[in-house]
């Protein structure tokens, strides 16, 4: 009967009545640590974070409890959501409280830090028991964890709920493979396995898609014993080999292979990068935005049809459109393995495989100084559209007849915004080339010209602290601390508590523990850089760094940033469109544009907040 009666109200069809229906949470307080910890305000504000998301972020909803954790909660309701979800291409959107395991993984790396700074054991306990409930529960014939792009748990069910097809697609997750292993070591060997044998096509070219599927197969250890034969640069691959997919499967076989000290595992790992840092531009040394030209016919080469009459080389392997920001956070996960490889004790690579890894490293050193003299543009701090050989398409004039992937509306191409988030990328390979002086200057001038401030020279490594700087981007926190590694000069971390403190008065809510980008946004997600940032700067203060996972640019990617606007990830649905209910997540977010109060620090009524609720098929359990 409670369900039946719960389920009447999930349906109500006027605001009045869903106002009703709207259960509510009671906010916890902060945690008073031990005093022994001489915990800061912010390791603090991250430890409520772990104690609100362990309230009202886990799974209590269905009819069975589990371990589990919602993508995302209401801010004012402290309740996690049903959202509006397209489980099919045919079907109106129905409602779910999505749990993307894959997009968790940044909350694994607070948990598991907060015991392992704090001694409380319960926080390491909740991660390790929602990683073990996943494996145990949600583990595939396939070898594969419901997770990703587009499969998922919904909590008010307990089903694995697809989404746009039944496909298997990481990108920029980059999971806490390290914290996985510890708690379930075989199944996650074996499911790195499973992940190549979804994803590769070709097991001599490396050729992959970035759609695997999750078709039963034999996932026993046996295909990392394969021969490779070294095919030379291959050309064409009818499948859409996305590098930022590439590196999720090479990084991810590294850190497996890592952590079980298999060097079979991170030899492939090592094989597939490699076929990307050997295609780079030799001029630019800008790494190709495919591994592999997905036609050999130029006629239907999709950027071709567009650029091709006066651009010739401007082929959809090989444009970064708006400047593609996404091929820099793309290699950070791989240095921060190769970083963390260097500090392993327990796994010694084989001299040949060891040399091999440091030629690709060097060539993503190489990609980062291409693309900041390429890509970026210091004149207006803006990221051009540009092809890897360096052709600038920037203001090319696009017709009616020739728009399409990658082209967009008719009229000049668009420069690209610059994003804080490529910044870690830059700082963490000065961590592995400290004596780069190109990088050190790139990264200067992003900087400078942000507005963040000065850096200092490469000579004296000494920054002119910005007080008045305003920046609260976690992404840029990460960076300074970078430098201080680099640098030991600790006004760097003088500079990460400014920005800290920009993030506490901006994006912490002291009452509820969440953190959202302003305080006016109405969803809350699990995958918040800013806790780990908090916790990282006060490992640095404490000279404790060595014993906590370190950001690697994962994150953002779950399919409730997509889905719902919380202020990380994509901001661009449209909640009004009259397309299909599965095309919203690539309709252009003009009803977004037309409420520009949505996108700053503006107060929001509350009825406008339960309009966004409406529009956006919001219910609660």
């Amino acid at each position: 009967m409670k369900k039946f009666l719960l389920l009447l109200l999930a349906l109500s069809p006027t605001v009045a009545q869903a106002k009703e229906s709207v259960p509510r949470n009671d906010p916890v307080a902060a945690p008073r640590l031990p005093a022994e910890i001489h915990a800061d305000k912010y390791l603090t504000a991250a430890t409520h974070f772990a104690e609100a998301w362990l309230s009202y972020g886990i799974d209590n909803y269905g009819v069975k409890k589990t371990p589990l954790f919602a993508d995302m909660v209401d801010s004012e309701t402290l309740v996690a959501p049903r959202i509006g979800v397209a489980f099919d291409r045919h079907e109106e959107n129905q409602a779910a409280i999505v749990s993307d395991h894959a997009g968790h993984q940044n909350f694994l790396r607070v948990l598991d830090s907060l015991t392992q700074l704090t001694g409380i054991p319960k926080y390491r306990h909740a991660a390790e028991d929602a990683v073990r409930y996943m494996f145990q529960n949600y583990w595939t014939d396939a070898g594969l964890l419901v997770w990703g792009e587009h499969y998922f748990v919904d909590l008010y069910t307990e089903k694995a709920t697809q989404t746009k097809g039944l496909f298997h697609e990481m990108k920029g997750y980059y999971p806490y493979y390290e914290f996985l292993h510890r708690v379930e070591p075989e199944k996650t060997t074996l499911m790195m396995q499973g992940i190549w044998l979804s994803h590769i096509r070709d097991w001599t070219s490396l050729s992959f898609t970035r759609h695997g599927g999750y078709k039963k197969q034999e996932v026993d250890g046996s295909v990392w014993q394969r021969t490779w034969v070294d095919p030379g640069i291959e050309h064409y691959s009818k499948n859409l080999s996305f590098t930022h997919t590439g590196f999720e499967l090479a990084n991810g076989a590294l850190q497996v292979g890592i952590h079980s000290c298999n060097t079979q595992i991170v030899r492939w790992g090592e094989r597939l990068l490699y076929q990307f840092m050997r295609q780079a531009n030799s001029k630019t040394h800008l790494i190709s935005y495919h591994l592999y030209h997905p036609t050999k016919d130029r006629r239907q080469d999709r950027l071709l049809k567009t650029f091709g009459r006066k651009h010739p080389t401007a082929r959809e392997k090989d444009v970064y459109i708006e400047g593609g920001s996404a091929m820099i956070r793309t290699v950070m996960a791989v240095l921060g393995t190769y970083l963390e490889l260097s500090e392993n004790q327990d796994l010694i690579l084989p001299k040949d495989l060891q040399k091999k890894l440091n030629r690709d490293v060097d060539g993503i050193r190489l990609h980062l100084i291409g693309y900041f003299n390429y890509v970026y543009n210091p004149a207006n701090h803006r990221l051009r559209y540009v092809v890897t050989d360096g052709t600038d398409l920037t203001g090319f004039v696009v017709n009616s007849s020739t728009t399409g992937y990658g082209a967009g509306h008719p009229g000049p191409t668009p420069d690209g915004w610059t994003p804080m988030s490529i910044y870690p990328s830059y700082s963490m390979a000065l961590k592995i080339f400290p004596n780069d002086k190109k990088l050190w200057n790139a990264l200067r001038t992003l900087m400078k010209n942000e507005g963040i401030g000065e850096i200092g020279s490469f000579e004296d490594k000494t920054p002119t602290i910005n007080h008045a700087a305003s920046c609260d981007y976690s992404e840029v926190l990460f960076a300074f601390i970078d430098l201080y590694e680099v640098s030991r000069n600790e006004d760097y971390l003088k500079y990460a508590e400014i920005i800290a403190e920009n993030i506490y008065q901006k994006r912490y809510d002291s009452n509820t523990g969440l953190f959202k980008k302003s305080a006016d946004h109405l969803l809350a997600q699990i995958d918040a850089y800013e806790p780990l940032a908090f916790i990282t700067l006060w490992a640095a203060r404490q000279g404790r760094l060595n014993e906590i996972p370190r950001y690697n640019g994962g994150g953002r990617c779950t399919l409730g940033s997509k889905l719902i606007f919380t202020g990380y990830g994509f901001e661009m649905i449209e909640p009004a469109s009259k397309e299909p209910s599965w095309a919203l997540q690539y309709v252009p977010g003009k009803w977004m544009q037309q409420h520009p109060e949505l996108l700053r620090d503006s107060k929001i009524s509350a009825s406008y907040k339960e309009e966004l609720r409406k529009r956006w098929h919001l219910k609660y359990p």
